[in-house]
């Protein structure tokens, strides 16, 4: 073979072998332009898809807004504006600006005259002022330096009672203006101001935004009022029961130094003039936030465990305690076998905090909107939310007490409602025990992943214990608590007991 025949040989192989390329990328090209274009397609599709249930969503649970409030709420007018924290130095911090002891009329003359009023006793001297009652005493700033705040403190604190502190540099005392005025005498006291009832009012009260309506509409304001420490607190709270009424002044705190107040804005100033009260603000709102997620066992969360195994209830660790063998007719009757009973009753083993359980089960709280007794986690039994012998209470299998917040516990999650609001889903989430009737459920799932999950227990992780509702809305707010399930609107009042 000559070198011309070879060279067209291997020219030939060369031209068939980009023939034959180009017969095989062409498809292949046409192919992923055409994938690209569908996948492009199926993105702009989903896109399209996801802004309108966005929208329907946003259109059939509309978000809770504030509400605006009446005029002629406040104590100092809704364009009171305190002094900016560039005055704040060498100046006395109050609740409505900086006060300036060598010159109190700054501050004091842009406020009403019922709040500014001076107590008994009142008198000024060279370095201020002085009332019967709590007073500002400040300290002199090159004293504080050479001596140090706890010398003075404790000098002060042979005049009058020291409540507290404030900047700059002031000390709360409480005393007799004839006493405090030797104290004012001291060479380390720079000056003096009477405390002022407005000193004692939160700026904002009447004018914080609420998303309750009724509440928002109302002039009745809704107050959190602090005490003084080392004050009688039964007798201010009788004081002011007695200005306002019985029924508007409650505790709000376990010592008795916070109570919760119902008043008028006519009310204001009486209720500052009183000596005991340090602060009087607006009770803000609670709003329930509730975030979707796997239901949480023991060992992860449903998706992940194996075959939803539950460790601690499978070795008697539920919540419930150690109870007592007892008659199911008669919640203190112990036995030992069926016969210790009177027949049909059986012998069962029963957890009560009813005295009668060696080791008695866990009893936890729920403030939310209610409880639906006849809902399988917590009726007594599978066709009785309860008999004669198991009332609501000690002997109740699952709810311990109901306790009126603001409603009875049957308001949102009455009889035959479902059983599906808030309250009721997040304490059958705690303590729910329809397993003590041997009910499971079954979960049917494509056939191509397996075969159906069976025999599901019900149960809540402590499913012994027991639960005490304390129902914080009215019906009035199960509509909108039902349609946003980011919570509910609830009221929780005093919830001491």
């Amino acid at each position: 073979m000559n070198c011309t025949t070879f060279r067209n040989g291997i020219r030939g192989v060369v031209v068939a072998g980009v023939i034959l390329s180009l017969l095989l990328i062409v498809p292949a090209a046409i192919n992923w332009a055409g994938r690209d274009g569908r996948q492009a397609q199926l993105q702009n599709a989903a896109a399209r898809a996801d802004d309108a249930a966005d929208q329907r969503w946003y259109r059939l649970h509309p978000r809770l807004t504030a509400q605006p409030r009446p005029d002629g709420l406040t104590p100092f007018g809704r364009d009171f504006k305190a002094d900016p924290q560039g005055n704040a130095r060498g100046r006395i911090a109050t609740t409505v600006g900086y006060l300036n002891l060598k010159n109190p009329s700054a501050l004091l003359d842009r406020l009403p005259a019922e709040f500014k009023a001076a107590g008994p006793g009142f008198r000024g001297h060279s370095k201020g002022s002085l009332q019967d009652g709590v007073n500002i005493i400040q300290i002199d700033e090159a004293s504080v330096k050479s001596q140090g705040y706890d010398r003075i403190a404790s000098e002060v604190g042979q005049y009058g009672r020291i409540l507290g502190q404030v900047p700059d540099r002031g000390i709360l005392v409480k005393g007799t203006a004839a006493q405090l005025a030797r104290l004012a005498a001291q060479p380390f006291v720079e000056g003096t101001a009477a405390y002022r009832a407005a000193f004692k009012l939160d700026p904002g009260i009447g004018q914080m935004s609420l998303i309750q309506a009724s509440r928002a509409k109302s002039t009745v304001l809704d107050l959190q009022v602090k005490l003084w420490n080392g004050e009688d607190t039964q007798a201010a709270k009788g004081r002011l029961a007695h200005l306002l009424g019985e029924a508007n002044v409650s505790d709000y705190s376990m010592d008795g130094h916070l109570l919760r107040v119902k008043a008028s804005r006519a009310d204001l100033a009486k209720l500052a003039d009183d000596a005991a009260v340090e602060l009087a603000t607006e009770v803000p709102e609670f709003t329930l936030n509730n975030s979707e997620a796997p239901t949480i066992l023991m060992i992860g969360n449903t998706e992940d465990s194996f075959t939803l195994a539950r460790p601690f209830h499978e070795v008697g660790i539920d919540g419930g305690g150690i109870g007592a063998l007892l008659c199911t007719n008669n919640p203190t009757q112990t036995c030992a076998v069926d016969a210790d009973c009177t027949a049909p009753a059986l012998c069962r083993l029963q957890r009560y905090n009813n005295g009668t359980a060696p080791v008695p089960p866990q009893i936890v709280a729920v403030t939310d909107n209610g409880i639906s007794t006849d809902a399988v986690h917590f009726s007594q039994t599978l066709t009785q939310v309860t008999d004669l012998t198991h009332a609501i209470g000690p002997a109740h299998r699952k709810v311990h007490s109901i306790q009126n917040v603001e409603d009875n516990g049957t308001s949102c999650d009455s009889l035959l409602s479902g059983a599906n609001t808030h309250g009721n889903v997040v304490a059958g989430i705690i303590a729910g025990a329809p397993g003590d009737f041997g009910l499971t459920y079954s979960k049917a799932i494509d056939p191509a992943d397996g075969v159906p999950l069976q025999n599901i227990s019900l149960d809540a992780l402590a499913r012994g214990a027991r639960i005490i509702m304390q129902d914080a809305a009215l019906p009035s707010r199960c509509v909108s608590t039902e349609l946003i399930e980011v919570g509910g609107s609830v009221n929780p009042q005093n919830l001491l007991d």
